[in-house]
């Protein structure tokens, strides 16, 4: 999969760093991979928030590279599976217009991606009042094979 992206610090185990570089500056920006139950992890990044000490992904940066910087997040899940093979990894937008950006980017290369991973996207039961209440794994609906035309609420990308 060829994206364009940044280039990526490890400061830990699950714990990476990157700076946007655009038309707002240079924005520290970090991925985290928090475990979450067996071999399962949540993708999350956003803005390093130097006075919280937390990354606040609610922020839009409006840098103007908005594809580079989802580009650097795929390569670095990617990389990450490639060292953890038995890894899970969900993800899913702060909100929903997130969520369908995170949809779109994951369909441009969804032919390529299937070659080597397992592409699902879960589609919850909008009939159950609490499908999205606890961490993802918990939320109620059907993971499915990822599917054009189709919109989903969270993501799973895991090696075959």
């Amino acid at each position: 999969m060829k994206v364009e992206n940044y280039q990526v610090e490890r400061l830990s185990a699950r714990i990476y760093q990157f700076h946007s570089d655009g038309v707002r500056g240079n924005i520290e920006m970090i991925i985290i991979f928090t475990p979450l139950r067996d071999n399962a992890y949540n993708l999350g990044f956003g803005v390093w928030n130097e006075l919280l000490e937390k990354v606040d992904d609610s922020i839009e940066t409006r840098n103007g590279d908005t594809d580079k910087i989802l580009g650097t997040v795929a390569h670095t899940t990617l990389n990450f599976l490639s060292e953890i093979p038995e890894a899970n990894i969900y993800a899913t937008g702060s909100c929903p217009m997130r969520t369908r950006k995170y949809q779109m980017g994951i369909n441009k290369h969804l032919r390529d991606l299937k070659e080597i991973y397992k592409v699902q996207g879960l589609v919850l039961d909008i009939h159950c009042p609490d499908a999205r209440i606890g961490a993802i794994p918990d939320w109620q609906g059907e993971w499915q094979n990822l599917e054009p035309g189709v919109n989903y609420d969270a993501f799973l990308l895991s090696l075959k």
